[in-house]
């Protein structure tokens, strides 16, 4: 149920187990556990399983393929086409590895074979043949990196390299660029990877998830990945996706990831990433550990956290095409979008724990009829608790009610509420609003 309720969207499935894998789709038996960085086979019964939990949700797949054998890669291809699986959106070849040419010259010969078995099995023109991408590339920051400094990072520097050379020996047998970024290590905010239980409190250094200069970094790594694919001759219509990407790596970090914390995050990255043009963006991830959608199961109960409600409602109103925005205030970042379903959306997110912030709404915007959606975190505790420590609540307001899913799995209503003052938008300390103006008409949508 949690699941269906985020379609139509793209489930990714890959990461750094998928370059161990081998399939046998002659194997019917349930797949045996797999320990992780361990060799593995996926047997035909479990992505058979895989392709009914997509029939019953509506999701579409991104397949992580292992790079270790093209033929044994096909044969997975072939089972999927013959088994007449309608879901396949895309499936990218081999996940974060780095090296020189003869790498890359690999890639292409290995990729070739699969693309022409894509093109032997749908017919073409054929709207259901599933995307090949790659080379999912991890670029940055990592640790030590500072926003003024970034540019200096070898790790970095050394990726961006590879980007440009796998494009230019690859080019021609990509549907799409793909890279992965993370902002932060959990040591960068004060606390370690994979925590145990007891969860540990508050870091100190987490203010660094809401300062504008760090979460800049992300959109300088975007435009130096747009800049690697140019300089590797990439086709101007090529599209670039951040196919993994969230606040901290490695499982997240509680009250952080989890949390609302991370719903400022999360909706300044979407208008990061649409500003420039990036069509495609994975969010790790949506079961397990601390930057779940969905909490982290099986150590706590299954449960939507705010970053689940606020994909939801960004799913409802944001269609298409981002809108060119100017915001002067640094601490409220500002975007625009068509709406889904006509109309324009504003995205502000407030990255002031001090102080609320009144935005003036573009003169043009002005007279037109706007409905407001309030995303606040809920809190029951301390009435004196400040902004950062509200910021930890894993449940999310909408105009000052939390929302849940039912027992019967309903989602709460989404609605927003009419605006009194068509001037400006009210923006509290660290909140988020998107203000949706359904009677404008904008060029670009």
């Amino acid at each position: 149920t949690f699941a269906s309720h985020l379609a139509p969207t793209i489930l990714r499935i890959g990461g750094t187990d998928q370059n161990n894998f081998h399939y046998n789709v002659e194997d019917t038996r349930p797949m045996s556990p797999c320990l992780c960085g361990k060799s593995c086979t996926m047997t035909a019964h479990y992505w058979d399983e895989i392709h009914q939990f997509l029939n019953q949700t509506g999701l579409q797949l991104l397949f992580g393929l292992a790079p270790t054998s093209a033929n044994n890669a096909n044969e997975l291809i072939s089972y999927t086409a013959k088994k007449g699986y309608h879901s396949m959106f895309a499936y990218s070849y081999g996940n974060e590895q780095l090296g020189d040419s003869t790498l890359a010259q690999q890639y292409l010969k290995d990729m070739t074979q699969l693309r022409n078995n894509l093109m032997d099995l749908y017919p073409s023109g054929s709207t259901a043949r599933p995307l090949l991408i790659g080379a999912d590339i991890g670029v940055g920051p990592r640790r030590d990196t500072l926003p003024s400094n970034y540019w200096q990072d070898q790790y970095i520097n050394e990726h961006l390299a590879y980007i440009s050379l796998f494009v230019s020996i690859c080019k021609d047998v990509l549907d799409a660029v793909s890279w992965h970024t993370y902002d932060y290590r959990a040591s960068e905010i004060g606390t370690s990877d994979h925590h145990p239980l007891p969860w540990p409190p508050l870091a100190d250094n987490v203010s660094k998830l809401f300062n504008p200069s760090y979460l800049a970094v992300a959109g300088k790594l975007s435009d130096n990945v747009s800049k690697a694919v140019a300089t590797g001759g990439g086709k101007t219509s090529l599209p670039i996706w951040l196919t993994e990407t969230n606040s901290v790596c490695h499982q997240g970090v509680f009250n952080d990831t989890n949390a609302f914390f991370n719903t400022l995050w999360l909706v300044n990255r979407l208008g990061m990433m649409a500003e420039r043009g990036v069509e495609v963006m994975a969010r790790q991830t949506l079961i397990g550990f601390n930057y779940s959608l969905l909490g982290n199961y099986p150590d706590e109960p299954m449960a939507p956290t705010p970053d689940y409600f606020t994909t939801l409602l960004f799913r409802q109103l944001v269609g298409s095409g981002s809108i060119p925005t100017t915001s002067d205030n640094v601490l409220v970042p500002t975007y625009s979008y068509c709406g889904r379903n006509g109309g324009v959306v504003m995205s502000f997110v407030s990255l002031d724990e001090t102080a609320d912030h009144d935005v003036a709404v573009p003169s043009a915007l002005q007279p037109s009829r706007r409905l407001d959606y309030v995303l606040t975190p809920h809190w029951s505790g301390d009435t004196d608790a400040n902004a950062r420590t509200r910021a930890t609540s894993r449940v999310v307001e909408l105009n000052g009610s939390p929302l849940y899913v039912s027992a019967e799995g309903k989602l709460p209503s989404m609605v927003g509420q009419e605006a009194t003052n068509k001037l400006s938008v009210y923006v509290s300390t660290l909140s988020v609003v998107l203000s949706f103006f359904p009677d404008v008409t904008a060029n670009r949508c």
